[in-house]
């Protein structure tokens, strides 16, 4: 008898509290809102982002990367135009060849 009580409490569904039904409430509101397909309207909202001035010693290193790196991509941008030919690489043959010995195992 004393077994079938404590079975019946822990059985017995606890009942939510006021913020679980809220959030299930909201849930609920979105997930209809996602079926009838307004769930874009449920996206949050991009954020405006703001930037920071480049302090004195960052603006002058930029500026320094900046200029070096469009001297050698104009430099690269002669040399993809200039024409060139690419050498023949000769390798010479050996003038004798040996013959290898070929090694066979046996028992």
């Amino acid at each position: 008898m004393i077994l079938a009580f404590i079975g019946l409490t822990f059985a017995a569904p606890i009942e939510d509290t006021d913020e679980v039904k809220a959030a299930k409430a909201d849930f609920n509101a979105a997930f209809e809102q996602a079926e009838k397909g307004e769930h874009a309207s449920l996206a949050p909202q991009p954020v405006a982002t703001a930037y920071l001035d480049d302090a004195v010693d960052v603006a002058n290193a930029k500026a320094v990367f900046n200029a070096q790196f469009n001297a050698v991509q104009a430099t690269q941008q002669l040399v993809a135009i200039a024409p060139y030919t690419i050498p023949q690489v000769v390798i010479p043959q050996p003038a004798l060849t040996i013959a290898q010995p070929t090694y066979t195992y046996t028992r």
